[in-house]
């Protein structure tokens, strides 16, 4: 299939999610346009049904194989065209975004609408392992949560405008906000015996590349940032050039990662999406710093709501 002349054949944008730092987040949480939602350490996956055909594809829109739990769920779709976005997690999928569907004019909608479309046609059809994501809006829920999800040891959240955007444009404007550092970067090179360590890095910044840039052209402009240990099992199977997440305690003057800890291979990231501008404090604010009527004042969230929402979690964890 032509993914180009096929004009019911729609792809999500998948342009990088934008970083917010503390202040972006107060905004954010403050915003009733700014929807908020769980970020799912998980496998990017858009699911395509184009006619009787069913297609799966990564983040790099590079097509992939359906996982064997998803295809009673996409075979049970109804008439296509369909196209959905989310993340696959232990053989569960979480879906944030309806791209494209029977009727052409979902894609015209904002994403709330989208989303809602979305919820009703996965609560309909009853399957256990197919989620939407929740998404929450009023500031006081937004706050009540992030601090519910932070102490709960969530990898962070992600903000998406829910009004006013379509299909095409309201990946422009997400932001994600992690609750401990990692980095996407790429092997340098691998020791097996003895260590079992590889060496990884990113690029520098001074060039731009896209997904047409060579191996070797983004290859000369990779900077270490360190080494990493990894299991035996993982480091005899990587490859030079593949793409590993690495989470770490901070980074030195130098660049150079402090404390590194391997997460997980990333086949669905590009090298050219490594860059340095990866290596920033995203996690300047604290829950301390927020645990202040005067904070919540600002926002426009109600301070004994949250603290009620929070302990109201607690006790039905």
């Amino acid at each position: 299939m032509n993914k180009k002349s096929d004009p019911q054949y729609v792809l999500p944008i998948t342009t990088k999610i934008k970083i917010a730092t503390g202040l972006q987040v107060l905004k954010f949480l403050s915003d009733p346009h700014m929807g908020m939602q769980q970020k799912i350490d998980g496998r990017r996956l858009i699911l395509v049904k184009n006619k009787a055909k069913l297609q799966a594809f990564n983040k790099a829109q590079d097509e992939i194989e359906i996982p064997e739990f998803l295809i009673p769920f996409a075979e049970k779709l109804p008439a296509a065209p369909w196209t959905i976005d989310g993340e696959i997690k232990d053989k569960q999928y979480h879906i944030f975004d309806l791209v494209n569907g029977p009727d052409p004019s979902v894609r015209g909608k904002n994403y709330a609408a989208r989303l809602m479309a979305m919820r009703m046609l996965v609560d309909a059809m009853g399957f256990s392992n197919i989620f939407t994501m929740i998404t929450w809006i009023d500031p006081s829920e937004k706050l009540a949560h992030i601090l519910r999800l932070r102490e709960g040891g969530a990898e962070g959240v992600v903000f998406r405008p829910v009004t006013g955007e379509t299909a095409h444009s309201v990946m422009n404007r997400a932001y994600k906000h992690k609750f401990y550092k990692s980095v996407d970067a790429v092997v340098i090179q691998k020791t097996i015996d003895g260590r079992r360590v590889c060496e990884i890095g990113v690029l520098d910044g001074h060039r731009i590349f896209d997904e047409k840039s060579t191996t070797d052209e983004t290859r000369s402009s990779l900077v270490s940032i360190g080494k990493v240990k990894i299991e035996y099992e993982v480091i005899k199977k990587m490859k030079v050039d593949q793409v590993v997440e690495v989470r770490y305690r901070s980074f030195s003057k130098s660049g150079r990662l402090i404390e590194p800890v391997f997460l997980r291979l990333r086949d669905d990231k590009k090298a050219y999406r490594c860059t340095m501008d990866q290596l920033v404090d995203n996690t300047v604010w604290v829950e301390k710093d927020l645990l202040t009527r005067q904070t919540f004042e600002d926002i426009g969230a109600d301070y004994d709501t949250v603290l009620r929402m929070i302990t109201e979690d607690k006790a039905n964890a």
